[in-house]
């Protein structure tokens, strides 16, 4: 919903902070195009491909920081 938002605000290089490893993990293997390695169900695989779509349209980046932090 955050990088819709930000899109949708015409936002450009935005970082997102993210305490769901696994989720930065996958966004990080579709942006670099690696293999990947858990597939997901069919919804998160469309959620994580329009994710990456729009990051790349506006320069949008993602990292994990633990709730902890």
């Amino acid at each position: 919903m955050a990088v819709t938002q930000m899109r949708a605000l015409a936002f450009h290089k935005i970082h997102f902070l993210s305490d769901c490893k696994s989720i930065v993990d996958e966004l990080a293997q579709y942006t670099t195009r690696a293999t990947i390695r858990k597939v997901r169900n069919t919804e998160s695989i469309s959620m994580i491909q329009d994710i990456v779509e729009a990051a790349r349209d506006n320069e949008f980046t993602f990292s994990y920081m633990p709730r902890s932090s």
